[in-house]
């Protein structure tokens, strides 16, 4: 007979991603107490999940279902995380039949709401549907849900936009000791949405948060440190913070560190490391890092990183990227037009030049700089840092 004391699949991350197709979680499960028979079984879903091998658990979950002394409480533990397992497989109809199969069993099973939650405002772009789960399960304690229905507050989707509802759910996840609280609450307060602006009390969420070794909550630190909101200005404590978040993959803290090294900022200053950095973030899709690597490559400040070719293509892909910023084009202009230069394109660099001027007035801080540039490929020399 089966003996469960406690489950737990903890999301810190759920992303969709239209060009790719795919879920992107990291997770980390734990599957309490089961009787010795399935023991084993769930000992190695355990380990599979952890190293993100979903198809073994979904092969070993189906094992202990097929297991005749599975008692109810046990399928839906099992049901439920299969089910999380096939979403992140992309088998979202398997997923939805797992998740409402153990919904069905236990209709107050926050776990199985909240994921519910997460396919419909992920794959279905349903926000109601997703508000409606993450509503039942906040009702019923469950701290991540209060943190997704917070989100959809801030943003006004499937629900009436209410700052002042958003920062109550989150600041009662936090409370809760959530860890995914703390990062999007000291958003919060530093923005004054919701609350009074207050900088100190936020980075004192983003000092919990990086504490706990979570990546966002380290990138926030570090972004305080640097531009000095509510914390000292030190940009030595800024890369100490990047990088603890960088190294985990995170692709804005790869990005920053990048520009850190670039300047010389808190660390020695070195292109060889910036480039390093930006070229990570960059094969994650951050466009400004790919902005900020063209650039490097086409100043061409050391031999070895010098490639206007990688520069144009770089460029050519930021414009592609969901994230890109309209606003910001004329300076990602400007990195093409220095890469075509360095690869001997200059009329292709002169004419982006003067596209990019015919657009802005002699009064725009930046006209100069570019008009500059401009009358530097006219004479056939490529920029150089």
């Amino acid at each position: 007979m089966l003996c469960l004391h406690s489950f737990l699949w903890r999301r810190r991350e759920l992303v969709y991603s239209k060009n790719l197709t795919s879920w992107v979680m990291i997770i980390i499960c734990a599957l309490g107490c089961w009787a010795p028979i399935q023991a084993a079984e769930l000992a190695e879903a355990q380990q599979a999940a952890s190293e993100g091998r979903y198809g073994d658990v979904v092969t070993l979950l189906t094992a202990v279902l097929e297991e005749k002394d599975l008692d109810e409480a046990g399928r839906v533990v099992a049901y439920s995380n299969r089910g999380i397992a096939y979403s992140l497989l992309n088998a979202h109809a398997l997923a939805r039949k797992d998740l409402n199969a153990a919904l069905t069993l236990n209709p107050e099973h926050a776990l199985t709401m909240n994921h519910l939650g997460l396919l419909a405002e992920q794959v279905e772009k349903d926000y109601g549907l997703a508000a409606d789960y993450y509503e039942r399960a906040s009702a019923l304690g469950f701290s991540a849900s209060r943190v997704n229905l917070a989100k959809l507050y801030m943003s006004g989707k499937g629900v009436s936009q209410a700052d002042e509802k958003s920062f109550e759910l989150l600041q009662q996840a936090a409370l809760e000791e959530y860890t995914m609280a703390y990062v999007p609450l000291g958003e919060m307060m530093v923005k004054g949405r919701g609350t009074k602006r207050n900088a100190q009390a936020a980075v004192a969420m983003f000092q919990k948060s990086a504490s706990a070794g979570i990546a966002d909550g380290q990138y926030a630190l570090a972004n305080a440190y640097e531009r000095g909101v509510g914390v000292g200005s030190n940009n030595a404590k800024a890369a100490e913070y990047y990088l603890k978040a960088a190294v985990q993959g995170h692709g804005r803290a790869q990005n920053s560190l990048g520009y850190l090294y670039r300047r010389g900022g808190g660390v020695p200053q070195s292109f060889l490391e910036a480039a390093k950095w930006y070229r990570l973030a960059a094969d994650q899709g951050v466009p400004s890092a790919m902005n900020r690597l063209a650039w490097l490559l086409a100043g061409c400040p050391e031999p070895e990183i010098c490639n206007g070719e990688l520069a144009v293509e770089l460029v050519q892909r930021a414009f592609e990227q969901e994230s890109f910023n309209e606003a910001d084009r004329a300076s990602y202009e400007d990195s093409l037009a220095a890469g075509l230069a360095r690869s001997g394109q200059f009329d292709l660099a002169i004419e982006t030049m003067a596209n990019i001027l015919a657009d802005l007035t002699p009064g725009d801080r930046r006209y100069a700089g570019f008009k500059r540039r401009l009358e530097l490929y006219q004479t056939g020399i490529p920029k150089q840092l």
